[in-house]
């Protein structure tokens, strides 16, 4: 058999430089780019996404990239510092002309607390949370999570009093030192209060509005606090919610596993009924504090100075002085 011609074998060998030169220079355009690591074998070669036709057996697994990662959602901006204002009276509902809804846990922070926050984040709702003043003096780390975390914060006493039979002096300081409390671990006082069990009179609601609260009420009682099943719980929500409904739930004060289980249910049903949530302040239209605001995002930068907690982690209680006019150590 005779050699080929000289002309094809000098063609071929530009061929393979040609293509080598490619590879090369697309290797380097890779590396600058910095589009990413090679180990997958199933994407597609940097030649191909850059629009050169190469067949993937011809591309070294240095050229096979794996996509870049998706980026991270936002983080939640914090909740504005609202005002009391409208008439002195417990407000169990906004107005019925707009499809909004308010959900309210109350009896926290409690060791649950954080399990409900995450389903609330993944959901991207806001809440609003009506704490124990004692309960925040041994969970400061997660009072402060709350408003960081775009939620309300509302007074709900220091022990979970019966307000309408304590005396004047007592129900003052159930009020003093919770909203102490919330303030030192928020940088704001509270402009929201709910009693215990809903027992409230005029003097009650007229000391809370004294001290710049509105008092909060509900439409809509979950009764979870009865342990009832979670699809019982699920019921009662969509069985009772109408346009301005305020959602009394629980994330303290027992075993909140039920609740748990039951809010990404309530959250998807109420979206597919087309209602948005939001907080009590915006529910109910209260104006924002834009002074106190100023003071939340000062506390806001200390936390982040602090690794985002306020002074002390949950599990640390508050020294005494921390509270003007606190309770004794023991609560």
């Amino acid at each position: 058999m005779s050699a080929p011609p000289r002309s094809s074998r000098r063609q071929r060998r530009v061929r393979r430089r040609r293509r080598a030169s490619s590879l090369a220079a697309v290797a380097l355009l890779a590396l600058a780019l910095g589009v990413g690591t090679a180990t997958a074998t199933q994407d597609q070669p940097v030649a191909v996404q850059l629009g050169i036709p190469l067949p993937l057996a011809a591309v070294p697994a240095l050229l096979v990239l794996h996509p870049a990662p998706p980026p991270a959602p936002p983080a939640p901006a914090a909740a504005p510092v609202c005002r009391a204002a409208g008439p002195a009276a417990v407000r169990d509902h906004g107005t019925r002309r707009r499809r909004t809804v308010a959900l309210t846990f109350d009896d926290g922070p409690w060791p649950s607390t954080p399990a409900i926050l995450r389903i609330l984040r993944r959901a991207h709702v806001h809440a609003t949370f009506f704490v124990i003043g004692r309960q925040v003096r041994d969970r400061p780390a997660t009072v402060a999570r709350l408003r960081r975390e775009g939620h309300a914060v509302g007074d709900h006493t220091w022990s979970h009093a019966d307000m309408a039979a304590a005396s004047a002096q007592d129900a003052a300081h159930e009020l003093d030192w919770t909203r102490n409390a919330i303030a030192r671990r928020t940088g704001a006082r509270p402009c929201l209060f709910r009693a215990p069990y809903g027992s409230t009179n005029g003097r009650v609601v007229g000391a809370a509005r004294r001290r710049g609260m509105v008092t909060v009420g509900w439409d809509v009682d979950s009764r979870d606090y009865t342990r009832p099943g979670t699809k019982q719980i699920v019921r009662t929500v969509l069985g009772s919610v109408r346009p301005g409904s305020i959602v009394l739930l629980h994330d303290g004060g027992g075993d909140r596993g039920e609740t748990i289980a039951a809010l990404p249910k309530i959250i998807r049903a109420l979206r597919r009924r087309h209602y948005r949530f939001v907080t009590v302040p915006a529910l109910l239209g209260l104006p924002a504090d834009g002074q106190a605001g100023r003071a939340v995002q000062a506390a806001a930068g200390r936390n982040a100075r602090l690794g985002g907690r306020t002074g002390a982690g949950d599990g640390e209680p508050l020294a005494q002085a921390e509270l003007p006019g606190s309770p004794p150590a023991s609560g």
